[in-house]
């Protein structure tokens, strides 16, 4: 359940940092918009960790580590693809 939250979260976060580094370049209007999203992924996300532990009967320490498990997964994804194009 942690991995799927975090799965979600990165995904989120992805777009909203796409969103901001395209309004850096120009595009008005956006900005706004984009700021708006990262802080609605902030508080879903957040809102989402403490229905788990509060309403769902889930152990809290295998709660955590599938929430802390998917990040380096999700950086060694990264890194692959990055050090096969050196």
């Amino acid at each position: 359940m942690g991995g799927g939250i975090q799965v979600l979260n990165l995904s989120v976060l992805e777009r909203s940092v796409r969103a901001v580094l395209s309004a850096g370049s120009g595009v008005s209007g956006v900005a706004p918009v984009a700021q708006l999203a990262l802080f609605l992924r902030t508080l879903l996300f957040f809102t989402a960790v403490i229905y788990v532990l509060a309403v769902i009967p889930v152990q809290p320490l295998a709660f955590l580590v599938g929430l802390l498990a998917v990040v380096p997964a999700v950086i060694w994804h990264g890194l692959a693809p990055a050090a096969s194009r050196s």
